[in-house]
C-alpha cells in the first residue's frame, strides 16, 4: 500500500502559514491512526505499508505525519532533485523528518522529490530534460 495522505501536525495559534508553512514546530505523537496501521501491518506481514513523511519540514525536527510515524511501515521522505546536473544528498526543505515523538529514527527511506523530469512533462524542467510528443 502507498499513501501520501497523513495526519500533519496541529498548527498553533499562532500559525498563520497554515499547515506546510513556516509556522511554530508541533509533533505528531503516536495517535490512534499509527496504531491501527501497525496492528493491521502486523497481522498481514506479507503486505508492505509505505508511507510520505509529509510536508511540515520547515516546521523543525519531529513532524513525521501519522501515520508515517507507525513503527511496521515504510515511510519516505524527500530528497533535493537534481542541483546542477548531480543528483543531490540533501532532504528537502519541506519534507517532514523525524525523529518521531518516541525517539525511532524517520524517515526510512529518501526518494527524489523535487525537480523530477519526466518524458510526459508539458514542457522541459532543463534544456537537457528529454522532449516528447504524445500522438
Amino acid at each position: 500500500h502507498s499513501s501520501s495522505w497523513g495526519t500533519s501536525p496541529v498548527a498553533g495559534p499562532d500559525d498563520s502559514y497554515g499547515v506546510g508553512g513556516y509556522g511554530p514546530r508541533t509533533e505528531v505523537g503516536y495517535n490512534v491512526h499509527a496504531t491501527e496501521t501497525d496492528q493491521w501491518a502486523w497481522e498481514h506481514r506479507d503486505y508492505v505499508m509505505v508511507y510520505s513523511a509529509g510536508n511540515d519540514g520547515r516546521r523543525g525536527a519531529r513532524t513525521i505525519s501519522s501515520p508515517g510515524n507507525a513503527k511496521n511501515v515504510i515511510t519516505v521522505g524527500t530528497q533535493d532533485g537534481i542541483i546542477a546536473g548531480a543528483v543531490s544528498d540533501d532532504v528537502s526543505s519541506f519534507s517532514s523528518t523525524g525523529p518521531t515523538f518516541d525517539g525511532r529514527t524517520k524517515p526510512d527511506v529518501v526518494a527524489p522529490g523535487e525537480s523530477v523530469g519526466s518524458a510526459y512533462s508539458n514542457g522541459p524542467i532543463f534544456k537537457d530534460v528529454c522532449e516528447t510528443t504524445i500522438h
